[in-house]
């Protein structure tokens, strides 16, 4: 079984990539515009990410997002004592997870995605 301050490490990194998904939409709003028509730009959420001269919050945020989901994968192969069930979904959970916001990371940067 994993202690209290492994559990509570493991959630604290998940915590980072869920709320700024909850509250912007950021991951999503990427990849909607990526594989979405090319009609003009259509967001889930509008916010203040989404305006145009916070390009750099908006990466960062994604950023934030991917470190979040990189500390889930690397606290959860860390401290593996628990059911085997549980581990294997939720460590298939992140590296998804993981896949996605770097691919939405790289997406932002180089090519150039504007909102």
């Amino acid at each position: 079984m994993m202690s209290k301050i492994e559990k509570i490490w493991l959630w604290i990194s998940a915590a980072m990539f869920l709320i700024p998904e909850i509250l912007w939409f950021t991951i999503s709003n990427v990849l909607s515009n990526f594989f979405g028509n090319n009609d003009p730009i259509i967001f889930l959420r509008i916010n203040f990410v989404n305006m145009q001269g916070y390009s750099f919050l908006y990466k960062a945020v994604v950023f934030f997002q991917l470190l979040g989901s990189l500390g889930f994968i690397f606290f959860l192969i860390k401290y593996k004592n628990m059911n085997k069930i549980i581990y294997c979904i939720l460590l298939f959970i992140g590296i998804l997870v993981f896949f996605i916001s770097l691919f939405s990371f790289y997406l932002i940067n180089f090519f150039k995605i504007n909102f």
